[in-house]
């Protein structure tokens, strides 16, 4: 090629991402610049108004996915049926972490490389006693190194126990951490809010617990805290409708929804003190009562919500996609998605990026387990990367 390397790496960083993936063909130097991080910084700023997908399933283990690509105020729906069931436990940073009960393995997964890796769930018998959702974090671009994380209760309800597997120098090793609430933080037990999942700011994974507190754990230190709930919601009697975590402007986020408004908190770790940003109408709940509401949440950008709105009397459903407006302080609808899609558990969000996946052999797959979770994989690849 007589085109100057530089330009047609930087030409090639304006293609989307699955065809940018596909240049490293070309020639061993482009496979070599295309796969250095520095690419991957060079993309991304290019890329800065990427399309978001939300990938969720009716059920927590299907075969049935869908995925909804969200671009400004249009969105489009698209659906397949995978060889086998699996349950998509997170996502992170371009990675999915998902579970194949089958063969009792995780499995993290870039559905843009294809690249994948199997890790087997911890054999311990307390394995079976974990009490939240799993943890997934990815430090990606700062190294290519993940963690996944499981917490459960100690005996007598003490405190927690946390086990944690690392892509980096563990040797595909579970490790476990112990942290007695009521010896070491003065905080009595609780359990997690069924279906919480835990969000991940400022090195710490974050639960909900359902006494009105959060459950952080520092997945560097390898230390627990307990963080109480702003006093404005803490002093309410009123019936807290729903609650969820996420993560807005790189500031860890707490949605609070009550019969006539909803409440939105931030929570500052350098002084160590909430602030409620903002107080809206309750747009959610309907007069028939029977809404559901899953919320969305992009990092520095805006908090969306998915409304499935559930017509009793017509006997029919449809999600409304609500974002929110900074300017009038209320939230608006920014789409309406089609009556027969209506949207039953909380969607992943998922932006396509060339972290890597660690690629280890597992021992406890057999041959004919192993082709079929490719199979899974390839059409997983091809649902969330085809438009």
């Amino acid at each position: 090629m007589d085109l100057n390397e530089d330009l047609v790496v930087e030409i090639i960083s304006h293609l989307p991402l699955k065809f940018a993936i596909q240049c490293k063909v070309l020639c061993k130097n482009f496979n070599t610049r295309i796969s250095d991080p520095k690419f991957s910084q060079t993309w991304l700023f290019q890329h800065q108004k990427i399309i978001s997908i939300l990938i969720y399933s009716s059920d927590r283990v299907s075969k049935n996915f869908h995925k909804i690509s969200i671009n400004s105020i249009r969105a489009n729906h698209y659906k397949t049926t995978l060889p086998v069931q699996v349950e998509v436990l997170a996502s992170c940073k371009g990675l999915l972490l998902l579970n194949f009960h089958q063969v009792r393995s995780f499995c993290v997964f870039n559905p843009i490389t294809g690249a994948h890796q199997l890790i087997p769930h911890p054999k311990s018998k307390k394995y079976k006693h974990t009490i939240g959702d799993t943890g997934f974090v990815v430090d990606y671009p700062t190294s290519d190194q993940y963690k996944l994380v499981r917490v459960g209760k100690l005996a007598k309800e003490e405190g927690y126990r946390f086990q944690v597997f690392s892509s980096e120098g563990s040797g595909g090793v579970w490790h476990e951490f112990r942290s007695r609430m009521k010896l070491k933080l003065g905080n009595t037990f609780s359990y997690l809010v069924a279906g919480s999942r835990p969000v991940y700011v400022h090195d710490s994974l974050h639960w909900l617990t359902c006494d009105r507190r959060i459950l952080a754990f520092n997945t560097k230190r390898k230390e627990a805290i307990i963080l109480n709930f702003p006093d404005f919601i803490n002093h309410t009697h009123d019936f807290i409708y729903d609650k969820w975590l996420g993560v807005v402007q790189v500031l860890l986020t707490l949605i609070c929804t009550f019969e006539e408004f909803v409440v939105i908190s931030a929570y500052d770790y350098l002084s160590n003190n909430w602030r409620v940003s903002h107080t809206v109408a309750n747009f959610i709940t309907g007069l028939d009562g029977y809404n559901y509401c899953f919320p969305v949440c992009f990092d520095s950008k805006q908090v969306l919500f998915l409304v499935n709105r559930i017509l009793e009397q017509y006997d029919e459903q449809y999600d409304e996609l609500y974002e929110y407006d900074s300017k009038m302080n209320e939230y608006k609808i920014a789409a309406v998605l089609d009556k027969g899609n209506a949207i039953s558990s909380l969607p992943y969000t998922f932006e396509p990026t060339l972290a890597s996946v660690h690629k280890t052999l597992s021992d406890t797959v057999t041959a004919k387990h192993l082709s079929t979770i490719t199979a899974t994989l390839d059409e997983f690849r091809r649902f969330i990367t085809d438009s």
